[in-house]
């Protein structure tokens, strides 16, 4: 009987373990430490180091041959935006159009934001 338990819970435990080993289909790195940071402890997170540690996560993306999870090149425009890297911005709402098509009509009404905005001509009485 006590032999029958042993077995039982190896089995139990070896079923666990396969579950566990499960391989994510994108690089996730630090991401989602970096969104939680981003809502709960803003002060800890400056677009200046947000930036630094979102472009270290997309080398290391790049490294291990996975693409990036939704929103990833969104979050990175949007601090490239918060620091007036307009360009960078615009080069990564469009990346993360081109990966995520569901994405375009947000990524549009950002893109629309980036561009500066032209005064309308006033009406001469």
């Amino acid at each position: 009987m006590k032999s029958l338990s042993i077995v039982a819970l190896g089995l139990c435990t070896a079923l666990l373990t396969g579950c566990v080993a499960q391989h994510s289909l994108y690089y996730w790195g630090g991401y989602e430490d970096q969104i939680h940071t981003m809502y709960y402890a803003p002060d800890k997170a400056a677009s200046e180091l947000q930036v630094i540690n979102l472009e270290a996560m997309m080398e290391k993306a790049k490294a291990a041959g996975k693409p990036l999870p939704p929103g990833f090149h969104a979050h990175l425009g949007y601090e490239y935006a918060l620091s007036g890297k307009k360009d960078q911005a615009y080069e990564q709402f469009m990346l993360e159009k081109q990966q995520y098509p569901e994405s375009t009509v947000y990524m549009d009404l950002l893109i629309k934001q980036l561009k500066p905005k032209q005064d309308k001509p006033h009406d001469q009485v």
